[in-house]
């Protein structure tokens, strides 16, 4: 399970609710140590994203119990209500890697290194998706809305909303 970020004011950290037997992300207070709110159904190892407006990213676990498919969400910071979410049938699950946020652009990469890319101004839209593999381990936001990775086997590419160049 990743470790939790925080924007300052908040933690937020993967629990799991003992009531329910289900993955949750905690929204806690970091100055009062109390929990502000839970988002059940989360799948874990792909991350949380702290996106530049505040808002939070995340992949929830499709559940056939439930008849719920897999799916991206924009979570409210605040309140942890879903502000935005899209189906996603090839969602990452057991091999998900944690997440990469430049601006209003969000990489998630399964274990394999297969790499998705959200555009999240506005609704979220799958951008782009490629089975060119790359390392996201020592990957590095660029302020130029980039993300630089390592390719395995190919040396350095750089990873944008819309595409993924060789460098």
């Amino acid at each position: 399970v990743p470790p939790g970020v925080t924007d300052g004011d908040t933690l937020y950290q993967f629990g799991r609710d003992a009531e329910t037997d289900r993955d949750v992300l905690l929204a806690v207070d970091v100055a009062a140590g109390a929990e502000r709110w839970r988002f059940d159904g989360v799948e874990t190892r792909c991350g949380v994203g702290l996106l530049d407006d505040g808002r939070i990213a995340a992949v929830v676990e499709a559940d056939d119990e439930a008849d719920r498919a897999a799916s991206f969400v924009v979570l409210d910071a605040e309140s942890g209500a879903v502000d935005a979410s899209a189906d996603w049938v090839d969602a990452p699950s057991t091999y998900c890697r944690p997440m990469l946020v430049s601006g209003d652009d969000v990489v998630v990469a399964d274990a394999l290194g297969s790499l998705s890319g959200w555009s999240v101004a506005g609704e979220p839209t799958l951008a782009w998706q490629t089975d060119e593999t790359a390392d996201v381990d020592d990957a590095v936001v660029t302020d130029a809305g980039r993300i630089v990775v390592h390719r395995r086997g190919e040396g350095t590419g750089v990873v944008s909303a819309g595409q993924l160049l060789e460098g």
